[in-house]
């Protein structure tokens, strides 16, 4: 299962930032596809994803990671790992996303349920975003 946040409740005021972006249909994860340098630019959300640079409905949901898996996706991390290690371990910049190795488990027939949060991610992406974490988990912590 996932925890999937709308995206506008994950985005830096400090610059682009990298989210699994989802497709969910009746509480179950349909793909995910890792996009890249995600920011608003003149109103609206952008980012560059497995097609290239495109817009990103403000709806849009993402992952932030929050995974629970069963032990069945241990047989799919081994053979996508591999795989990328074989094709692109060689490539000093290369990384291998999380969401790639879901979407592959998805197009295995292995379930992902999710969960949709309401509350904003407090997460660190740039030095400048610590100022806004730290005051809003000391908001959290006084109530």
């Amino acid at each position: 299962m996932m925890v999937a946040y709308p995206i506008e409740l994950t985005l830096s005021e400090h610059g682009g930032v990298n989210r699994g972006l989802c497709q969910v249909e009746d509480g179950k994860l349909k793909s995910v596809a890792e996009w890249l340098n995600i920011a608003e630019q003149a109103g609206q959300l952008v980012g560059d994803g497995p097609q290239g640079h495109a817009n990103l409905p403000a709806e849009s949901l993402v992952s932030m990671t929050c995974w629970g898996f069963s032990p069945s996706i241990f047989d799919v991390i081994k053979r996508e790992l591999t795989e990328f290690i074989e094709q692109q371990g060689l490539e000093a910049k290369s990384e291998c996303y999380l969401p790639a190795i879901v979407q592959a488990g998805i197009e295995q027939g292995l379930p992902v349920y999710v969960d949709v949060a309401c509350e904003p991610w407090l997460g660190v992406t740039y030095p400048q975003d610590t100022v806004w974490v730290k005051q809003k988990l000391t908001e959290l912590l006084s109530d």
